[in-house]
């Protein structure tokens, strides 16, 4: 200990502190606990960059902003990775909020290929084509999201606007000539928007919006360098060193034979450099064009008698859907070496090819329709065969996303969410709110162009298949989705009804409650924080009740399309459910989607208006964590930028001195980020004394029960080394009551030492580093990240859990004190006794001569 005493007696600090913020994006000056002119910019951008603490004059030992002497206090700010910190331009800012609104479930979809059992280098063969075949089902999904975004356009732009409205006449408050006045008053104009060209003009918009996504998507891969450095000596060292284990890496992580390699998935350098999406937008985006293309050209099969060049078009356009399909599905987008060879080039040969000849059958389609001798569509009532795509594309979905229950094979699913389920939930909810939006858009698209008559206009067409209708299956889903949240309303509802109690739990950790005016406050503020986290069996319930809506509406629909019957029991007007007319209730979830539709919409105005980030936002960043590798329309991966970063920064300020020492203090999201930079530096130090000197230190964290049920092979109990977690149980009074007990579960990596002090597990060489977590009962996100018990015991040993640690709740800094829940553990004494204790001890501040910060 003398030597880290010495060094924090130095001129120069040998002891960097380093803060992680979480989700909520966390200001600089925030995070160091500083005002504004109190802190500076090492480097970086507006998207990520470092922070120094240097204050004027150190503030007094545990008053805000106080910095223990010897110790270098630094502040990684990331939050520009994700979503704009300044946001100065309104309508950059409302163009991006909607892009989130548009793309969350594309970000939802994209985790269930994480969620899966990721294959190991011990697999065997059956075990490694499950791999591969899960990988490839995943990737189908994401396409199955892209199509239904695709049909949604077509059913607004080509169905609704162009053919029923402005060809058809069949919308009140929309002009039948486009254009209204403005075509009669200019000669020449009305000749020149013929029926057939207003189809060519709309028929371009589905294809625009999904090249609008592929725009947004290579937008994002710009700002983010794959294995992302700064140009320094150590950071040029760094790269070397990932390339170079990148270089010797000969296996993919979707099952390829593979020398053996037993680090986890995090320690591998490649997983943080860009997934080969590119090539799979572009696949989708053939497949967009190709959809759009065979939806409007079987209108003009139908419509004319001997259509010839028509039906060549569609049944060209068919294939190419199919075939990016297939090639959807089998692309590589998980390897660790995507410069090998033979995959980048017959990837990006198949995808080219694809998207050349899906925009040739669509150029020809224009061609067609912009020509004098374009077929007659004066007597269109609608697109032709609207409703067999989005039927067939929902159905898919939902076929997929229920085939995720048997993704995880049985001997893994112990200590998982949802029971092993996770791939199933993750795109039962990603298909639920895709299904939403796009009926939420077209129901609001009625109020548009037909008034407030729409929503039951609709419901008339879909009984009668005349005047203005749309397919049959976004009626259905959007009422039974509408009437399946209203059940899980009522479910969650119930969760509230035992009580919580805490007591015993917190008499377990020891917490002494004060006798103290705030003490009703804490209650309440434990009682809630426990509410809020049933979020799993909630999201559990809601899967579950989505999975039923979905399959009773396709049925529906289904048995409407076999039966030639449009929707059955709307028709006749006579079914009803619980006395009320089934007609009667789609009209009254249709106006309910309409305001969902107007909820978005509001979302988008008042993220621009207030300029902060809402919950939508903070789903948004805890997506971006996982790389892009099912849907390529998905959020870009923010940790393929920070966690480089922070590996690299770590590297510098080690390898310049042997005596430095280091702290990474990460909160909440920003644990997992720190955990992952840890693997990084593991693996791609050249100075295998480097991680010996980091001590790791979190708070807020849901590393162990969430993450670590979530995604097991990333962050779970193999990985990191801790107690396999139990979910939370709604209708306990506490819920984390099973967790807490010492029972037999399967325990992978139990500590070599009795007291578990150290992140152990695979990620790290050697015994880890040491480990401090603080959390509290009040914290509406943060637990245990070890054990949910002070100790365990098995067989004759019992193991001390010393690394949880109970921090205080309340924050006795400000006057008048204040209750804390999942913010400001900066400002309590458990979390600087936790610093000092991870350096060695509260001397290091006793022997520094003055006892001053260091700059």
């Amino acid at each position: 200990m003398s030597d880290l005493v010495d060094a924090a007696a130095a001129s120069e600090p040998r002891v960097l502190e380093l803060r992680v913020h979480g989700v909520n994006n966390t200001t600089p000056a925030a995070l160091l606990d500083l005002p504004q002119d109190d802190i500076q910019c090492l480097r970086g951008d507006d998207k990520a960059a470092f922070w120094l603490a240097a204050p004027r004059q150190n503030p007094p030992d545990r008053a805000r902003g106080h910095i223990p002497a010897g110790i270098r206090r630094e502040a990684y700010s990331w939050g520009g990775l994700v979503r704009s910190q300044t946001a100065k331009r309104t309508a950059s800012r409302s163009i991006a909020l909607a892009f989130q609104v548009l793309a969350l479930p594309f970000s939802i979809g994209n985790g269930a290929m994480w969620t899966r059992r990721l294959p190991h280098d011990s697999d065997t063969g059956a075990t490694r084509l499950r791999a591969n075949i899960t990988a490839a089902a995943a990737r189908l999904f994401g396409f199955v999201l892209t199509l239904l975004f695709t049909t949604t356009a077509v059913t607004v732009a080509v169905d609704l606007i162009a053919l029923q409205c402005s060809i058809g006449g069949h919308c009140s408050a929309w002009p039948s000539d486009l254009l209204g006045s403005a075509v009669a008053s200019t000669p020449g104009l009305a000749a020149l928007l013929t029926p057939s060209r207003v189809l060519a003009l709309l028929a371009i918009v589905p294809v625009l919006g999904v090249a609008l996504l592929v725009l947004f998507a290579r937008i994002a891969r710009m700002r983010y360098d794959t294995l992302h450095t700064h140009e320094t000596a150590a950071g040029a060292k760094a790269r070397e060193a990932m390339e170079a284990a990148k270089a010797k890496a000969n296996a993919s992580a979707e099952g390829s034979p593979a020398a053996p390699d037993r680090r986890a998935v995090l320690a591998q350098p490649a997983f943080w450099s860009n997934r080969t999406t590119a090539h799979l937008a572009l696949v989708h985006f053939a497949a967009a064009t190709a959809l759009t293309t065979a939806q409007v050209s079987w209108n003009l099969v139908v419509l004319d008698a001997s259509p010839g060049f028509p039906a060549i078009l569609f049944w060209a356009a068919v294939v190419l859907l199919v075939l990016s399909a297939v090639a959807a599905a089998i692309l590589p987008t998980m390897t660790i070496t995507p410069s090998a060879p033979e995959g980048p080039r017959w990837s990006a040969w198949l995808a080219q090819g694809l998207l050349v000849l899906a925009m040739l059958c669509f150029a020809l389609l224009l061609v067609l329709l912009v020509l004098p001798s374009a077929p007659d569509l004066s007597s269109t009532d609608g697109l032709a065969g609207d409703e067999l795509p989005p039927l067939l594309i929902i159905t898919l979905g939902g076929v997929l996303a229920l085939s995720g229950v048997a993704w995880r094979p049985r001997g893994s699913r112990a200590g998982t969410a949802w029971l092993g389920s996770t791939p199933a939930v993750f795109m039962l909810l990603s298909l639920t709110v895709g299904v939403l939006t796009s009926s939420a858009v077209i129901a609001l698209t009625t109020i548009v162009v037909a008034g407030w008559g729409g929503p039951a206009a609709l419901v008339a067409g879909a009984a009668t298949r005349t005047g203005l209708h749309v397919p049959d299956v976004f009626l259905a889903l959007g009422g039974m989705i509408a009437v399946a949240l209203l059940l899980s309303v009522a479910v969650l509802v119930t969760f509230l009804i035992p009580r919580k109690l805490l007591a015993d739990r917190a008499k377990t950790w020891l917490v002494q409650d004060e006798d103290d005016p705030l003490r009703a406050r804490l209650e309440r503020d434990r009682r809630r924080a426990a509410f809020i986290h049933l979020i799993e069996p909630a999201t559990g319930i809601i899967a579950t009740l989505m999975a039923v809506a979905i399959g009773l509406a396709l049925t529906w629909v289904w048995a409407g399309m076999l039966w030639q019957a449009p929707l059955p029991g709307v028709a006749s007007g006579t079914a009803r459910v619980l006395g009320i007319r089934v007609a009667d209730i789609l009209v009254l979830t249709t106006w309910s989607l309409t305001v969902v539709g107007v909820a978005l919409a509001a979302v988008v105005a008042l993220g621009v208006l207030l300029r902060k980030p809402g919950l939508l936002a903070i789903v948004w960043d805890v997506t971006c964590y996982l790389p892009r590798t099912a849907q390529p329309f998905g959020p870009p991966c923010y940790a393929e930028h920070a966690v480089p970063d922070i590996a690299q920064e770590l590297d510098e300020w080690l390898c310049e001195h042997p005596e430095r020492r280091a702290v990474l203090a990460a909160h909440s999201m920003g644990a997992v980020i720190a955990v992952s930079a840890l693997g990084l530096l593991g693996a791609t130090t050249r100075d295998p004394t480097v991680v010996d000197r980091v001590a790791l230190l979190t708070f807020g964290s849901q590393l162990r029960t969430y993450f670590g049920r979530l995604m097991p092979e990333l962050v779970g109990p193999a990985v990191l080394g801790t107690y396999p977690a139990r979910g939370p149980r709604p209708w306990k009074r506490d819920p984390w009551s099973m967790d807490a007990l010492d029972d037999d579960r399967a325990w992978d990596a139990p500590p070599s030492q009795p007291s578990m002090t150290r992140l152990g597990g695979a990620l790290l060489p050697g015994d880890g580093v040491p480990w401090i977590n603080l959390w509290r009962l009040s914290d509406y996100l943060g637990f245990p990240a070890v054990a949910g018990r002070t100790s365990l015991r098995r067989g004759e040993t019992t193991y001390e859990n010393a690394i949880d640690r109970y921090a205080q709740e309340i924050d006795r800094t400000i006057d008048p004190p204040v209750v804390v829940t999942h913010n400001d553990y900066f400002r309590v004494p458990a979390y600087q006794d936790a610093l000092l204790e991870l350096l060695g001890g509260p001397e290091i501040a006793e022997r520094v001569d003055g006892g001053s910060a260091a700059r």
